[in-house]
């Protein structure tokens, strides 16, 4: 384990040109943003200008996208050292953060066996090589998901579990002032009588400080004003077609450096598809396999069934089970990302360690066996490398589908496991109860 976390950390440069797309990114690519928006903010410029701003670090950067308060938050920490040990604080911070997971799941866990698999597999896989070699902040999101799914489980274990519910709210406070990886999720949760008060605190919390980095002019420098900003909210079509990194060639226009952007984002990439090497989406490996764009809708099939049966969740009677359920849901939404959104990339799949880990704890408390198994299998597999060096230099557009393969196909099949294990296991008794004749 030690020397994979020296892997980690250390990123050698052979291994990277061997596993991956050669010449695929900069050391830290999704790093530099994070010090040059916080930097930007105190020079009076906005922290979503990273182009052009304060320049730190580099050369290669990638557009900073993240929750506003999260520059406040967490990049002063990293933004007053030198380029290159910035980036080595953040990586060694990011491997503590796996870390932390791997503890979290590991004190839930009875053999040594167990804890061990727990502590070694939060940090293993090429997806978490990836994370470490870009420096993206996606750990802080695995993080958030694994607080999220742990602390439906404490709940559920424990008539009344304070820790459990002090654990959902952090997964949700870190999710949502980063990016929101358990938005979908939060319907379910407001429907939950366990659920609800915390996540009306938390919301609450979010409204208030996400309003401040609106509305405040030293926190939103560059804004386009509150007219114009609920102007293009109600033109989606616009946003799309003016407001899309990728379309516009990674120029930040005036309206793009308001830092409503990062909720503006989710709609100007909605329908965006983009067939890049890198991009590891059920849309990207399902359209280059068909060779044409499939409508886009299709792709929302797995959202709108993991959504219908997160909201089926609350009507299940029995408490234990109901949280058990929603954890399971959870995890069920995280891996929708993968197949509804269309830019995934590689290392975004580390969202998995939570869901892998999950699967530990069920194999150490002898429950749900088979399930547990077939976490750990997808997880590792997940883990394994995706196929770029078996093509090396003659990979061609033909051969995408093959890379994307390890990795899409098997996340659809999680899905599906998780789905069963939902649909059969939990919420099989609301269709019995629906089935039943009522009484004369």
């Amino acid at each position: 384990m030690g020397g994979w976390i020296a892997i980690l950390y250390l990123q050698p440069a052979g291994l990277l040109d061997f596993f991956f797309w050669r010449g695929s990114a900069a050391p830290g690519i999704d790093y530099w943003c994070v010090p040059r928006g916080f930097l930007n903010l105190l020079s009076g410029h906005s922290l979503y200008d990273t182009f052009n701003g304060v320049q730190f670090g580099g050369p290669g950067v990638t557009w900073y996208l993240g929750h506003p308060a999260f520059e406040l938050l967490v990049a002063p920490w990293f933004a007053f050292l030198s380029p290159a040990g910035s980036l080595s604080l953040w990586s060694m911070t990011s491997i503590v953060v796996l870390l932390c997971i791997g503890s979290m799941y590991a004190r839930r866990v009875r053999s040594a066996l167990g804890k061990s698999a727990c502590m070694f597999l939060c940090v293993f896989g090429i997806p978490a090589l990836s994370l470490l070699a870009s420096g993206n902040m996606h750990t802080w999101l695995v993080f958030a998901l694994a607080l999220v799914i742990i602390g439906l489980f404490d709940m559920s274990q424990s008539p009344d579990d304070r820790s459990g519910r002090r654990k959902l709210a952090a997964g949700l406070v870190i999710s949502l002032l980063s990016k929101p990886i358990v938005l979908f999720a939060l319907p379910m949760l407001l429907l939950l009588r366990q659920t609800r008060r915390t996540t009306l605190i938390v919301i609450a919390v979010y409204a208030v400080v996400s309003a401040l980095f609106v509305l405040v002019p030293a926190l939103n420098p560059e804004g386009v004003g509150l007219q114009r900003e609920i102007a293009l909210f109600l033109d989606p079509a616009y946003v799309r077609e003016h407001m899309n990194i990728y379309k516009n060639e990674f120029v930040v226009t005036a309206e793009m450096k308001d830092n409503a952007i990062h909720w503006l984002n989710l709609i100007a990439q909605s329908d965006f598809y983009w067939n890049h090497i890198q991009i590891f989406s059920l849309s990207a490996f399902v359209n280059s396999l068909a060779g044409t764009e499939l409508p886009a809708a299709i792709y929302k099939i797995p959202l709108l069934v993991a959504l219908l049966c997160s909201l089926a969740v609350v009507g299940i009677k029995d408490r234990a089970r109901r949280l058990m359920a929603a954890a399971w849901a959870v995890m069920l939404l995280s891996l929708t990302f993968f197949l509804s959104y269309n830019t995934v990339w590689e290392y975004q799949f580390t969202a998995i360690i939570p869901v892998l880990l999950f699967g530990v704890i069920l194999l150490d408390r002898g429950q749900d066996m088979r399930m547990g198994w077939i976490l750990l299998a997808c997880g590792l597999v997940v883990a394994m490398p995706s196929l770029y060096f078996v093509f090396d230099d003659k990979l061609s557009a033909a051969h995408l589908p093959w890379i994307r393969s390890t990795r899409v196909l098997t996340v659809f099949t999680l899905y599906c496991a998780i789905l069963w294990q939902l649909m059969h296991r939990y919420l099989r008794e609301l269709f019995v109860r629906a089935a039943s004749p009522a009484p004369t």
